[in-house]
């Protein structure tokens, strides 16, 4: 039996934006809130971590659009584990409509992190239990750290404010697409068809970082640092 988990949803109004396009950071809501659940199934959920003075924290997430939902459409959303890692976890996730069509698909790269050293552990004693894994995804083959880049934009000053936080107490990696999407006028009225967001060093409430970005064809290029020091980069892609 595959290890996998799914569940149907009812899309909102709020889950789009403007164009009546579905929102990346409600996709990240949404493959983060599977991953939650199915990471409970699993025996290595938030909870369990905590016993262990532990976190699950993403540091890669990748998402592909294929095809547009409609407000109010229900979708199925559907994750599934590959193999452990040494130090980190891959997971992949898939948008259908009703009729098993795939709208999106999506990958994240999971890592441990000891809550009193706020640094990464390695997963010896984490498992998945019984079952099988699968063990390739086509998403997988393009799923290496975004290449930094010199940015042709002014610098913009970004401060994370008190609803980007999570239950974990720092800014959710939803909330990084929002900095971006706020702040890149150039995406305004484009279609994203993937979007890839490296997540490299932890930001703060109230930490302000400075913002910048390159436009490159139908590739935009962005990242937030401070003091020299890089937070996050991202790369997206629109449909010219």
């Amino acid at each position: 039996m595959m290890i996998e988990y799914q569940e149907k949803v009812n899309l909102r109004v709020n889950d789009f934006d403007c164009h009546d396009r579905l929102l990346i950071s409600s996709i990240l809501d949404l493959f983060q809130d599977v991953a939650g659940k199915h990471a409970t199934k699993l025996k290595v959920g938030f909870h369990d971590l905590l016993k262990l003075n532990r976190i699950w924290v993403v540091v890669r997430t990748k998402v592909e659009i294929y095809s547009q939902p409609k407000v109010e459409d229900t979708v199925i959303i559907r994750t599934y584990p590959l193999p452990l890692g040494k130090i980190d976890a891959n997971r992949c996730y898939e948008i259908l409509n009703e009729q098993g069509k795939v709208l999106v698909k999506g990958i994240s790269k999971w890592v441990n992190v000891d809550l009193t050293s706020r640094r990464v552990v390695r997963l010896n004693d984490i498992t998945y239990g019984e079952g099988e894994l699968y063990t390739e995804d086509k998403m997988i083959e393009d799923f290496n750290k975004t290449q930094d880049f010199v940015s042709e934009s002014e610098i913009i000053k970004v401060k994370p404010m008190y609803l980007d936080l999570d239950h974990n107490g720092h800014i959710n990696n939803s909330k990084y697409i929002n900095f971006i999407l706020n702040n890149v006028k150039e995406l305004h009225d484009k279609e994203i068809v993937s979007c890839q967001i490296d997540y490299l060093q932890e930001l703060q409430k109230d930490e302000e970082f400075n913002f910048s970005y390159k436009v490159d064809a139908d590739d935009i290029y962005s990242k937030g640092e401070i003091k020299g020091f890089m937070k996050f980069i991202s790369r997206i892609k629109v449909k010219l």
